[in-house]
Order: C-alpha cells, then sequence, then structure tokens
C-alpha cells in the first residue's frame, strides 16, 4: 500500500512514515546535485543513466525515482541516453533510450547507476572506460567495487559512504 495514503488516512499516527516519505521523495535531487556538483555543470554534458525501474531486476517503471532524476538532467542541459535492460525503449521525455548497454555508454562523459539490476553488478570498469569519453561514475546504489573503478581511472562518487576522497 502507498505510505501517503496511510498518511493521509492517519496523519496522527504516521509521522515516522511521513518523515521517511520526505526523505525518499528527497533522493533524486540530491542525486542531481551530487551529480552536477561533481562535474560543474550539466549543459552539454552525455550522461549515461544506468537503470529506470523503481527497482531492480523489473520492468516495472511506476513510482521510480530514476526517472525523475533523468528529467531533472535532461532539465539542466544534459545530453541523457538511458538504458533500462528489463524495458528496452522505455523512454523519458528529452532523454534518449538506448537498445543496448555499449549504445549507452558510447561517448559519455558521465555514468550513474541509478537501478542496481544484476547485470549491473559487475560491469568491468576498464572495459566502460574504453566506451566513454568522461570518467566521472556515480554509484546511487553502492554496488561498485570502488578500487576498480578508482584504478580504471574514474573518479567514483558513492551514494551512502559520507566522505569520499577523489
Amino acid at each position: 500500500m502507498d505510505p501517503w495514503f496511510l498518511i493521509e488516512a492517519a496523519p496522527d499516527r504516521s509521522q515516522l512514515i511521513h518523515q521517511a516519505r520526505l526523505v525518499n521523495d528527497s533522493q533524486p535531487a540530491y542525486v542531481f546535485d551530487l551529480i552536477e556538483s561533481a562535474v560543474g555543470g550539466l549543459k552539454g554534458k552525455r550522461v549515461a543513466a544506468l537503470g529506470l525501474a523503481y527497482k531492480a531486476d523489473v520492468d516495472d517503471l511506476r513510482e521510480s525515482p530514476a526517472i525523475e532524476v533523468v528529467r531533472l538532467l535532461v532539465d539542466a542541459g544534459a545530453e541523457v541516453v538511458t538504458y533500462e535492460p528489463y524495458l528496452l525503449g522505455a523512454a523519458v521525455a528529452g532523454a534518449e533510450s538506448s537498445q543496448s548497454l555499449d549504445a549507452a555508454l558510447q561517448g559519455a562523459d558521465i555514468v550513474v547507476l541509478l537501478v542496481d539490476h544484476e547485470m549491473f553488478h559487475d560491469l568491468k570498469p576498464s572495459a566502460v572506460a574504453e566506451l566513454m569519453a568522461g570518467k566521472l561514475a556515480v554509484d546511487t546504489r553502492g554496488i561498485w567495487k570502488r578500487d576498480a573503478w578508482r584504478d580504471a581511472g574514474f573518479n567514483l562518487r558513492v551514494i551512502g559512504v559520507g566522505a569520499q576522497d577523489d
């Protein structure tokens, strides 16, 4: 059941749920801010956005925060290419939908992991580096091996690990 329905039905008994929803709903903007601050502006940057589903290994896009992140990137002037392996051709207004992972990564300045689909867990950073023009990787799910990405020359940003060295 949607937590917002619970909050509406019993606001005096659902303060914790309300606060949790507010935090969750603010995460797309937090991810956007992290990406934008890492590059100092997104206008004209090519961003490969990996995953659009609302959770890993499903083809359901309803209520997906990944879609909001893509919208924010597009609104900031980024050229966004999405890849959703469970729903090829899934479209977000203003973004390009890729039919393959390699095509999404080709020429990208930034790669952003938005959904931790199993197929993204073991991406080889050296292979990703060969396809990309830039070397910024943002892991919003905390699944990529930090040392491997940094050894491949990436500036890796990971959500949820506190202060990071570049």
